[in-house]
């Protein structure tokens, strides 16, 4: 599975994050912005790059995460793929520049 974030105003196929579900959970965790259950919302683009912005600055090192499997009895096997050390980094600011393209103030960035 995975989360698209992007602008409801510009309809591009360069201006729009394409992210695991796990690595979005972890992204807006680093924001700030509560997951729970739902991967899906929307806010001010302008907002939401302000957000960005200061969680790059808070974040400090980005680990690398190393593959691994997870099971539980009677489950099927989970592969978890990793990723890069400042992978989080780099999205933040993917994101930054996806809400820099806004054509208002007024325009939403959306992820689901």
């Amino acid at each position: 599975m995975s989360v698209t974030f992007a602008l409801r105003s510009v309809v591009s196929e360069d201006e729009f994050l394409n992210v695991s579900n796990s690595n979005a959970r972890d992204i807006l965790a680093v924001m700030g912005i509560p997951t729970d259950d739902d991967l899906y919302g929307s806010a001010k683009a302008k907002d939401f790059e302000v957000l960005a912005r200061r969680a790059m600055m808070r974040l400090g090192f980005d680990p690398e995460l190393s593959a691994r499997t997870s099971q539980n009895p009677g489950a099927c096997l989970v592969i978890h793929c990793g990723r890069p050390e400042g992978y989080i980094r780099g999205k933040l600011l993917a994101l930054v520049e996806i809400c820099q393209a806004r054509i208002s103030d007024e325009d939403e960035i959306a992820w689901g």
